[in-house]
């Protein structure tokens, strides 16, 4: 039987911005329901403060960082370490709740979970992005802001699948009309967007919505991958009327055979710019350790040698946005019959 992947729950949201508020009304209601949550808390200081809210729970510290750049491999290893502490014979989360820094970036976060050692093991179910309505238009402005503020906001808010505006009561009518008009002409037209004040939000749009598409090309299913593939990657909920849609998706592609840097680096050039990122375990032929673990973003790839002599599956995932996973797997089959024959 196949193993259940983890659901995770990742809060973003700038300083202040309700973030841990949200996260407890979450925890009451994994209570409620009878859900064991574990925590991931990440903060920029040496101590978390809020440590003694979350007494009672399974808690993973990240301190002194923003879950990007270093921290990405303090996650990654905390991650590591988490899941091999789960005994098939002991109880397992029900769920990951990850709560970043007001300035981490949500798709350093994303490229961590997905990453091969984590992507059969956890899956991306919501990315909720919390606002401050009484001071976006303050972090917004020129006058007011740096460049590395208003940027870290339009990416927390770009790339929500739910985005929150809240805090609605400390705002003017003006300043929520305007709050309302800028974060509406940022998120794509089919992002849930609520309102409310101490992030009290309806919780049902957060546990039955989700978030990623993730699509899985077993070997062994050959036949009916394009099948498989055509009925995840066009799927959508339904919630209070709207048509939620997830805001990335991440391609997976197992089985690939050996290749070359250039044939590599050839398909991965060819990819529309919608793709972001890749990355992956492959076996490359002109590399010292044959077995690679590589990165792809902004037109380059960089390869790490992968030296431990267990027994690896190579595999490819591509994240990015409104992905035609239909077209880039079908690129995939022609590049791959071509470094075959």
């Amino acid at each position: 039987m196949k193993k259940r992947r983890i659901p995770v729950y990742i809060i973003t949201g700038f300083l202040g911005s309700g973030k841990t508020t949200l996260l407890l009304h979450l925890l009451e209601s994994c209570h409620s329901r009878k859900l064991t949550p574990a925590i991931i808390l990440n903060e920029l200081g040496e101590i978390n403060v809020e440590k003694p809210l979350f007494t009672n729970h399974r808690l993973i510290e990240l301190l002194n960082g923003c879950i990007c750049c270093s921290i990405q491999q303090d996650l990654s290893r905390e991650l590591k370490g988490f899941l091999q502490s789960l005994h098939p014979d002991s109880e397992q989360p029900d769920l990951i709740i990850i709560e970043g820094t007001g300035i981490a970036n949500p798709l350093e976060l994303i490229e961590t979970l997905s990453q091969p050692e984590f992507i059969d093991e956890l899956e991306i179910h919501n990315l909720i992005g919390m606002i401050d309505a009484s001071k976006f238009l303050e972090y917004q402005s020129f006058f007011s802001s740096s460049k590395e503020v208003r940027t870290i906001l339009k990416d927390q808010v770009r790339h929500s699948s739910i985005l929150v505006l809240n805090k609605i009561d400390l705002a003017t009518e003006k300043q929520l009309n305007k709050a309302r008009q800028a974060v509406q002409s940022l998120i794509p037209a089919n992002t849930l967007l609520l309102e409310t004040k101490n992030a009290e939000i309806d919780l049902e749009a957060v546990w039955n919505s989700k978030f990623s598409t993730i699509y899985h090309s077993p070997s062994e299913e050959k036949a009916s991958a394009k099948k498989h593939l055509h009925s995840h990657s066009h799927g959508h909920e339904h919630h209070h009327g709207h048509h939620h849609h997830s805001v990335f998706q991440t391609l997976k592609i197992d089985d690939v055979p050996m290749l070359s840097k250039s044939e590599l680096e050839k398909w991965l050039s060819s990819l529309p710019k919608e793709v972001l990122r890749a990355k992956g375990v492959l076996q490359i032929q002109d590399h010292p350790t044959k077995w690679v673990q590589f990165q792809y973003a902004s037109n380059q790839v960089q390869f790490s040698p992968v030296m431990d002599e267990g027994k690896h599956a190579s595999c490819l995932i591509l994240i990015g946005t409104n992905l035609d996973n239909q077209a880039l797997f079908d690129s995939y089959e022609r590049a791959k019959n071509n470094w075959l024959s």
